[in-house]
């Protein structure tokens, strides 16, 4: 059976209703056991922590598996659209994932819930067939450095809003991601010495913190 016509009708036997589109950006027309690679990509509203998907993962990627085998490469991403709800955090979320996935190319992008096919569609260009060039790559880090800059104003100090508090911990991964991006794919993200002053001293203040590394995700540290 066709992979991805299979998963279009076994996603709601598994329980996941909440699941609006499967988004082809290549065609997979035959795809089966014997086929080459094939990267999908599921994106979620929320965080697992959220309790909303749970269990939802591991059935979507069973379902994938079930069908592709060994020739699965899957990723999944949890937007957090809850906290992220205003037009600039989704926009800074928008360029985080052009950044991350630029020189990416999907065969499957899944959005699972009405809420992030309308995040996902909003932006054409958020998920294309060809990888960004280093022109498209300079405007993408040149808009994120500008949308870091009302926090950069608006630093109280020694953390965002004076005292440590839920402000930090809420900007500090969107932040920390920029530098994962830029370790893994050099020249995609934005490395810690083009952060603006304030936010980079912010960041490694935060990292500083005597329980940090116990809240790093394993993965984070590879």
């Amino acid at each position: 059976m066709h992979a991805m016509t299979m998963l279009r009708r076994v996603v709601v036997q598994t329980g996941l209703a909440c699941v609006a589109a499967v988004c082809l950006v290549r065609s997979v027309s035959g795809v089966g056991v014997a086929a080459p690679q094939q990267k999908a990509l599921a994106l979620y509203f929320a965080s697992p922590e959220s309790g909303g998907f749970a269990g939802g993962d591991a059935a979507l990627r069973k379902v994938l598996v079930d069908g592709l085998g060994d020739h699965l490469e899957y990723t999944a991403e949890y937007l957090d659209l809850i906290r992220s709800a205003d037009s600039r955090s989704q926009s800074m979320m928008r360029d985080y994932l052009k950044a991350r996935y630029a020189g990416d190319q999907f065969d499957a992008i899944i959005a699972t819930s009405p809420a992030v096919l309308q995040f996902v569609e909003a932006d054409p260009s958020l998920f294309r067939d060809t990888p960004a060039s280093k022109e498209e790559l300079a405007v993408a880090h040149k808009k994120m450095l500008e949308a870091l800059q009302p926090f950069e104003a608006a630093f109280v100090g020694p953390y965002i809003a004076g005292e440590l508090s839920i402000a930090d911990f809420t900007m500090f991964p969107f932040v920390r991601m920029l530098a994962r991006i830029e370790a893994r794919k050099p020249g995609h993200g934005i490395a810690d010495d083009r952060l603006p002053p304030k936010l980079r001293a912010w960041k490694g203040a935060i990292e500083k913190l005597p329980y940090y590394e116990k809240t790093t995700p394993p993965h984070w540290k590879k």
